[in-house]
């Protein structure tokens, strides 16, 4: 496992570094459904893309895009339900529930160059509460990026394709892992480490699960890449889901048919000191 960072180390959160950089680096940098309709997203980083850090010896670029599911709005009574309860660590019962929709996601991965790159796929969970951010540290010349909650280092070919599908029991766990750390799990960072499962005992996690567990709303899929110059990647991804309790939205003109949920809160890890 990484090693945790100094306390000395200078820290710098993501996302409030988005909003100092160009638009080739912001999220939903090229976020578009495709034109016959298919659910196909495309995003990604270009030579153009400017550095998210450097040091005298490194250089991060990362780029991200946002994707959320247009929610049905609960009626009435539904929403009353959901005041009755305040399950920690929320305000109120979710109206969506883990299991309540399905998931899957499958990237298909392009390297646009002549020479063969090597990039890190990323995705992080959204709940209607919360939105899970990594951070990066400075420890010298290095730049340490946090773990996302999902992610998959690719070496890709020139010219070359790679596809991956990032599976429901793995985006279950990203659901799980984020209501763990908002319920004050310590060390944030191992807790997403994705050889660390839920579904494994480990005292130090366990007592943070919470018995009310959100779904997925949303994600954020990224590219992340630690080189000298940001390679010309694409990535097109496609979602597949199972509406089981008919939470999303199939109307997505009619404003009355999607749920304006207030925008979730922003979750970033939190470096330990060193001991």
């Amino acid at each position: 496992m990484r090693s945790l960072a100094s306390s000395t180390a200078l820290v710098f959160l993501f996302v409030s570094l988005l909003s100092t950089l160009s638009a080739g680096c912001a999220i939903d940098q090229v976020m578009q459904a495709s034109a016959d309709g298919s659910g196909i997203y495309a995003f990604a980083m270009t030579e153009a893309t400017p550095p998210l850090a450097m040091t005298d010896d490194a250089t991060l670029y990362w780029v991200e895009n946002r994707m959320e599911f247009p929610l049905t709005p609960p009626n009435a009574e539904e929403l009353a339900a959901l005041g009755a309860e305040a399950p920690a660590p929320y305000p109120t019962i979710p109206w969506v529930l883990l299991g309540d929709i399905d998931l899957e996601v499958d990237l298909v991965v392009t390297n646009l160059m002549d020479e063969r790159r090597t990039v890190d796929l990323t995705l992080n969970g959204i709940n209607e509460f919360h939105e899970y951010v990594p951070a990066f540290i400075i420890d010298g010349d290095e730049i340490i990026s946090d773990f996302a909650q999902w992610e998959r280092t690719v070496v890709i070919e020139a010219g070359e394709q790679y596809q991956v599908t990032i599976t429901g029991r793995q985006l279950t766990e990203v659901a799980t892992d984020l209501a763990t750390v908002v319920n004050g799990a310590p060390n944030a960072n191992a807790v997403v480490y994705f050889e660390n499962q839920s579904g494994i005992p480990d005292p130090r996690i366990d007592p943070y699960i919470p018995e009310t567990i959100p779904g997925l709303v949303g994600m954020r899929l990224g590219i992340r890449a630690s080189s000298d110059t940001p390679p010309s990647i694409v990535v097109e991804a496609s979602l597949r889901l199972i509406d089981r309790e008919h939470k999303v939205s199939d109307d997505v003109e009619d404003p009355e048919q999607v749920w304006m949920t207030p925008a979730p809160e922003i979750f970033t890890p939190v470096p330990l000191e060193e001991e």
